[in-house]
């Protein structure tokens, strides 16, 4: 969920490099004493590439087998090193609160980042530069993979509810405050409207373009006098980890993963996106589901009138975003079928909430609130 500025731009391109040239890659950059490069295997990503990676590292003069994930970033986010910087500072911030999250690891010369050149078939004068880095890797199972329960998304409301309340201690990076960045839902929905083109219905253009037209007119002058912090806002199914089953058969979220969409944007945008991918392939998913993403959020860390109010058009706007967005995303790379793992679903579930009046959502918000 990158593409700031310009979609169609080469320099997102997922970078030249594949299993046999990770492992190589982890081994010349950071501290392994050796790297089974039959452990090696992509993982899913929208213009990164990701790269599941075991061996041995040596930190502090100890040797410790472990697996790792490595991450090449795309050509044009790797330009914007401060702002990998900040992700990295993120992670580091929430493991220091007891979150589980990817953590850092350190390269042969000491940075948390390295910016390495790497071969590009579209670059003829010298090899374009990547960020590279090691991250730990969180154990645990996707949670669109699992089970899903009451109590599950009832805990999801809760861990964000709680990580919300510990970023707002996360110091300020100025490179994240001067980001303007396509996926920011508080801020720049309204940039995703030239690509409304690339989606392939008359009706479905139509639905798109009136929800854009009410966060306009309804939403974004509510929003003006919202609190604001650091957010993760990419908060999807397959950025959280569930852990094994307890002695009561009961599963709880155990990490969160992915941190390229930090922004600093209005603290309701993070429950409203994982409300907004709750309800995605699920029937009444706003009522049947998102609506225990919220009742745990809001035992935690309490929603204000003011959020509760533009809750329904940002939950519709997230939906809206990843419907456009992908559909132009895939015009352009239709190799990549990870592109579409919410588009196709959320198209039906962004028409079943469009479809009910506001004032209903709303009466339903209120009264799980009221209840906590």
């Amino acid at each position: 969920h990158k593409m700031a500025d310009a979609p169609d731009d080469k320099t997102y391109d997922k970078p030249a490099v594949n299993c046999t040239d990770a492992a190589k890659l982890a081994l010349a950059l950071f501290p392994f004493v050796s790297v089974d490069e039959t452990s090696v295997s992509e993982m899913d990503s929208y213009d990164d590439r990701n790269f599941y990676v075991e061996g041995v590292l040596e930190t502090d003069g100890q040797e410790r087998k472990a697996a790792f994930t490595l991450k090449v970033t795309n050509r044009r986010d790797s330009v914007d090193i401060a702002v990998i910087d900040a992700q990295n500072d993120f992670m580091l911030h929430l493991l220091s609160g007891g979150f589980p999250t990817p953590q850092p690891v350190a390269s042969r010369a000491g940075s948390l980042t390295v910016l390495h050149p790497i071969p590009h078939p579209d670059c003829h004068e010298g090899d374009p530069t990547y960020a590279v880095r090691l991250l730990t890797f969180v154990p645990g199972e996707l949670l669109a993979k699992v089970e899903q329960s009451d109590a599950l998304f009832r805990h999801l409301g809760e861990f964000i509810g709680n990580m919300s309340i510990h970023l707002k201690d996360f110091p300020r990076h100025a490179a994240v405050d001067d980001r303007k960045y396509l996926w920011d839902l508080g801020n720049n929905l309204l940039l995703a409207k030239p690509y409304i083109y690339a989606v392939d219905t008359e009706p479905k253009r139509l639905m798109v373009t009136e929800v854009m037209d009410a966060y306009e007119s309804h939403t974004l002058p509510v929003l003006k006098s919202l609190p604001k912090d650091y957010i993760h806002s990419d908060l999807n199914d397959h950025n959280i980890l569930v852990g094994e089953p307890d002695k009561s058969e009961q599963r709880r979220v155990s990490g969160i993963l992915d941190f390229a969409d930090l922004v600093f944007s209005y603290r309701v945008v993070d429950i409203a996106t994982a409300m907004a991918y709750a309800a995605i392939g699920n029937k009444d998913g706003l009522n049947t589901v998102s609506r225990h993403v919220l009742a745990g959020y809001q035992k935690i860390h309490p929603l204000s009138d003011k959020e509760l109010d533009v809750l329904y058009y940002l939950i519709a706007g997230r939906l809206c975003q990843t419907c456009v967005l992908s559909s132009f995303y895939y015009s352009l790379h239709p190799a990549n079928d990870y592109l579409l793992v919410h588009a196709g679903p959320a198209w039906a579930t962004l028409q079943e909430i469009w479809s009910q009046p506001k004032a209903k959502v709303d009466e339903m918000f209120k009264s799980v609130c009221n209840s906590q």
